[in-house]
């Protein structure tokens, strides 16, 4: 019986170690997006218009099926898709926020991505101060 639980439990942790791993990689990539070809990273500001959650059709996703995106509309006058990260774990910090308030975000792109697509790296909103990704632009969520 002891035998059996020790290796359920070992079992348990790869597959948690796993999803985690992957959670930072591309669909259908086999290394993460911030490993690519990356734009600088750029700070932008504007009003939330969308907060969308379903799943990723920008192959910015591992194995998580949904994703969480804010649709903002820059001061300069332009929507952007910025991608947060995987729902099971951004739902808690979007939760307070709602569309028309004000966001700021520290945010790069890759080639994959289409135009005017962004991955948040940092985001400012009501005084408060979310990494979302460290200086490597690992997740936090992947660690």
């Amino acid at each position: 019986m002891k035998k059996q639980f020790v290796i359920l439990a070992m079992c348990a942790i790869v597959l948690l170690t796993s999803a985690c791993v992957a959670a930072q990689k591309g669909m259908g990539n086999t290394s993460g997006v911030a490993r690519g070809v990356l734009s600088p990273i750029i700070t932008l500001s504007g009003t939330i218009v969308e907060i969308h959650v379903g799943p990723c059709v920008d192959a910015t996703m591992g194995n998580d099926p949904i994703g969480i995106h804010l649709f903002v509309q820059t001061s300069g006058g332009t929507e952007v898709n910025l991608h947060l990260g995987p729902a099971r774990v951004i739902d808690r910090i979007v939760a307070p926020m709602s569309p028309g308030q004000t966001i700021s975000f520290d945010a790069f792109s890759t080639p994959d991505l289409a135009p005017n697509a962004y991955i948040a790296k940092t985001l400012f909103w009501q005084n408060e101060v979310i990494k979302l990704r460290d200086d490597a632009l690992r997740p936090f969520w992947a660690k």
